[in-house]
Order: structure tokens, then sequence, then C-alpha cells
């Protein structure tokens, strides 16, 4: 592991690493190691939750602002997105997208809390978790959504 204040986030730095004991030290390796300083990712923005059809609901946000490399360097980022039905167990979904249908089937007139946490795909650490929205889950019959 190599920790120094003076790496930057989004600057990849090139290394090679020599073995060395009291004989000495070891050939120079051929090899040169490619490697993107890579930080925690900010919080997820914009969450909300919204009935979108019949026992439907449609979970949403905006990417972080911070996507955990400094500037000029693009890492994709995983959202893992909590979703709570009151009285029940967490469903935990995770995905690319910034927005999932909630899955496993919704219960009526039950209410649904869910948050969103962003990772980076060099799991440097996860973003503080996003606000919740809450939402109760309705049968809405009638004409087809638009």
């Amino acid at each position: 592991k190599l920790a120094s204040p003076a790496l930057q986030r989004g600057v990849i730095y090139y290394l090679r690493v020599w073995s060395l004991n009291a004989v000495g030290k070891s050939a120079s390796p051929s090899d040169v190691k490619r490697w993107l300083v890579v930080g925690t990712p900010g919080t997820p923005t914009n969450v909300s939750m919204a009935v979108t059809g019949p026992l439907q609901l449609r979970l949403s946000w905006s990417a972080p602002l911070e996507l955990g490399v400094g500037s000029g360097a693009l890492y994709p980022l995983t959202y893992l997105a909590v979703i709570v039905m009151a009285g029940g167990s967490p469903i935990n979904v995770s995905t690319s997208s910034t927005w999932i249908m909630v899955p496993g089937g919704v219960t009526k007139g039950v209410t649904y809390n869910a948050s969103v946490y962003a990772v980076n795909d060099a799991e440097s650490g996860i973003s503080a978790v996003s606000q919740m929205v809450t939402t109760m889950a309705l049968d809405l019959s009638g004409p087809p959504f638009s």
C-alpha cells in the first residue's frame, strides 16, 4: 500500500517496485504499473421517488458533482439504492443508471423509504448517504399513464 499526501486524485502515476534486503536490491522490474489515484465519490443529489403506475414506484437521482477522481478524469460510478418498506427488510439494488423501478412488487398503502449511495468502480469508498425520500404505494386504477 502506498500512501503519500503529495499524490493527487485524478492523476495517473507510473510505478516500478524493487525488493531490497541485506543482500542487495533486486533486478529492475520490466513491467511498469499504471495507477490512477481515486477517492470517495460525492453524495447523489435530487433523490426522488414517485408513483408511476399501478403499484409501481420509480426512484431517481442525479449523479454527484464529485466523482472521486479530481478534474479531467472519468471513472464509472455504481449506485446502491436502498429501499425499505415500513416494517420490512431493505431491498438493495446496484445499478449504473440514475434511476430504478422499485423491484419485488409494491404493496398498496405501504410507506416506502429510500436512499442512494455512490461507489466508484475503484471501490475506494462509498459516498455519504443521500437524503431519504418517502412515498406511499398507491393502487392507481384508471386510464394508462403517460
